[in-house]
């Protein structure tokens, strides 16, 4: 039994590593990618087409988030039968699943069609109708992919412990599309044909999902009847995601209309570089949760609480090392990538204080709803995601009109403050069953740290003559900044240090 117990204990570490280290050299990827395009069409087409372009992109994107509701409920409920080698219960859940995508796809075309045919009444900035609608339908295709083919695969992959290969699959029709475009783009190609091609490039995505499931899960039985008690709580879950898909989605319409296309792709640029960085560190997440609920299928109470323990203290060190890097060396960056582009003022300070803090935000909050989604408490904590959604709304409303993108930001950083003391609290008396008094002293001295790497940075100037000079320095204050948030984290949580080092050499053994 304890022997099992251990190998349990090695696969969710050999697993959690392989998945983070993968995932990580995907993501990065992915941000370099999606760095080089926006500077390239901004040049070329201009900022009210790059707005466009960005603004339909966040709502098709968020959108596609409900389908993460459906995926969300079916990873919970598939951990079990997986452990247990239940082919056929995980034969019965992957087929409804199936089946839920379609039904989701459908619902997620119908709003796409609608989209493209009222947006250039809503706000068109002097393009053609026929330009808007086009290029609606035309990026909607990525988002209909994910519905109809990549759903499932990733559900059951991400179950499984095998993000991996998500992540791989989608980084490779990334690349591609990529290339693809900057060829286009080059070659003054026609931007809605550009589009088309890059998004047609994703279908890769589909294939290599396809090929490694069929080829690794022969044992699933798509002719068995679909279960779909055992994704019930996929409501549940996906009204979590519709209140993301508002929260966020939101942001880019209310600056694309009260502000216009042009400031919409100023706020681009910043939430590109700012989503990059949080994916980066969900793919952390990402990698543990499939290992997190492995080990709450257990049912050991305590040997949850010590792994999010050390979890927690690992996450916080990495992220807030990041966004302290992020405050010193994003303006350089910024004046190497928008230098050239003069038909709008793209470096605003504020804007950086505003979406470090709403990274800061994300960064406590992430260990608690990696803990939540592992348990599958989605129906007891939907309500507290709708209060944060309302809180979001009202706030943007309210501000947007006197404050542009920074009232946008602060009422979206306000209401993800709210929903992250929410978070801590929850996930520590319902899930972990113990104070949330750690966790909330961990993060206070993690926010101390970092207004102290402000203020110091505010005497500072970090200038970089090209990118690789960039690069340089950014990875030595990174360095730096994950030595100084080690020892201050080690300093105020030496049991944690005690726990980590003990988890190491167990697992040498």
């Amino acid at each position: 039994m304890n022997s099992d117990m251990e190998n349990n204990t090695d696969s969710r570490v050999i697993n959690t590593l392989r998945n983070t280290g993968v995932n990580i050299i995907c993501q990065i990827a992915n941000l370099a990618v999606s760095i080089v395009i926006p500077p390239l069409l901004i040049g070329t087409y201009g900022s009210v087409v790059n707005g466009l372009i960005t603004t339909i992109k966040q709502i098709i994107s968020y959108t596609s988030l409900v389908g993460a509701g459906i995926s969300d409920s079916t990873i919970v409920s598939l951990y079990k039968p997986l452990r247990k080698k239940d082919n056929k219960s995980v034969s019965e859940i992957y087929k409804a699943v199936g089946k839920s995508f379609n039904k989701a796809g459908f619902i997620f075309s119908s709003i796409s069609v609608v989209l493209a045919f009222l947006l250039p009444f809503i706000k068109n900035d002097g393009l053609p109708y026929y330009f808007i609608t086009l290029m609606v339908l035309i990026l909607s295709l990525s988002g209909a992919s994910e519905f109809f083919f990549t759903g499932k695969f990733r559900a059951l992959l991400t179950a499984d412990q095998k993000v991996y290969v998500v992540n791989l699959a989608q980084t490779i029709g990334a690349v591609v599309g990529a290339v693809l475009t900057i060829i286009l783009i080059e070659l003054k190609t026609e931007i809605l044909i550009v589009q088309l091609v890059a998004t047609v490039a994703y279908v890769l995505r589909i294939i290599i999902m396809f090929s490694f499931v069929k080829k690794n899960y022969k044992f699933v039985d798509t002719a068995v009847e679909p279960d779909y008690s055992a994704i019930s709580r996929r409501q549940a879950a996906t009204v979590h995601q519709v209140t993301a898909l508002i929260i966020f989605g939101s942001q880019s319409l209310f600056i694309a209309y009260f502000c216009g296309f042009a400031e919409a792709s100023v706020f681009s640029i910043y939430n590109l570089i700012f989503a990059g960085l949080n994916t980066l560190l969900v793919t952390i997440s990402s990698a543990v949760l499939g290992s997190m609920g492995n080990l709450i299928a257990e049912g050991n109470d305590e040997k949850v609480r010590d792994v999010y323990d050390l979890y927690e203290f690992g996450y916080n060190i990495i992220g807030f090392s990041c966004y302290a890097t992020a405050v010193i060396m994003i303006v350089p960056f910024l004046i190497l990538y928008v230098g050239g582009i003069t038909d709008e003022q793209y470096i605003r300070t504020e804007l950086v204080i505003l979406f470090v803090t709403m990274g800061m935000s994300n960064c406590i909050r992430t260990p608690g709803v990696t803990m939540i989604a592992a348990k599958g408490h989605y129906k007891e904590t939907q309500y507290r995601a709708l209060i944060e959604m309302t809180i979001c709304l009202v706030g943007q409303m309210l501000l947007v009109r006197q404050y542009g993108i920074a009232g946008v930001l602060i009422a979206t950083t306000v209401a993800y403050s709210y929903r992250t003391v929410d978070i801590i609290l929850y996930s520590h008396k319902w899930i972990m069953f113990d104070s949330p008094k750690k966790s909330l002293i961990r993060a206070i001295i993690n926010i101390i740290v970092l207004v102290l790497v402000f203020f110091v940075n505010t005497f500072i100037e970090v200038t970089a003559s090209g990118y690789l000079s960039w690069a340089f320095k950014a990875a030595v204050v990174l360095c730096i900044s994950i030595i100084v948030f080690s020892g201050i984290n080690a300093l105020f949580n030496l049991n944690s240090v005690k726990q980590f080092k003990k988890y190491l050499m167990s697992f040498k053994r």
